[in-house]
């Protein structure tokens, strides 16, 4: 008998009887890929999938070879309890670096949302902005795009017709 698979086919989904919720972890040679699938009796529903640069291959890679040698020893229990979590430990070192750089991102786009709020009357440019926080011009661009989802200028010009919008209507 032979079988064809295709694109987008998966071979690792258990049917399961009551609901549960899962956690993979696909140990890549670049990255971690992190995926949450729960089963509620009837679908499977993705809840989260998350890739995870890693820093340098051997701890992850040298865990994973002691464990497969392990399956050599099954009377070594404790050990094979102790490498997965060392792996584990290791995954969520891996998640909270990403965290706190994501933080780091997410502050650096406040401070400097809240330069242009203090300063929108005064001709600010993205070449302006940018030597004020002692970054480039493209990556203020990127944090902007990435963290705000809005492009810089278009911020900008937001900020200044809102506040001219408020002085109008004071006027009035």
């Amino acid at each position: 008998m032979r079988c064809s698979l295709r694109s987008g086919w998966r071979l690792n989904i258990p049917q399961w009887q009551t609901p549960v919720t899962t956690l993979s972890i696909l140990f890549g040679k670049q990255q971690l890929g992190f995926s949450v699938v729960h089963w509620d009796g009837q679908q499977h529903q993705n809840l989260t999938k998350q890739h995870v640069a890693r820093r340098g291959p051997r701890i992850g890679s040298f865990l994973l070879q002691t464990l497969n040698e392990m399956q050599m020893q099954p009377q070594e229990q404790q050990t094979a309890r102790l490498i997965v979590a060392s792996l584990l430990s290791h995954c969520r070192d891996l998640l909270g670096s990403q965290i706190q750089t994501a933080s780091r991102s997410r502050a650096l786009f406040e401070a400097i949302r809240e330069y242009i709020d203090e300063r929108y009357a005064a001709p600010l440019t993205r070449e302006s902005v940018a030597q004020a926080f002692y970054i480039s011009p493209n990556y203020l661009s990127h944090l902007f795009q990435k963290t705000g989802a809005i492009g810089f200028n278009e911020y900008l010009n937001h900020t200044r017709l809102e506040h001219a919008k408020t002085l109008l209507k004071a006027m009035t």
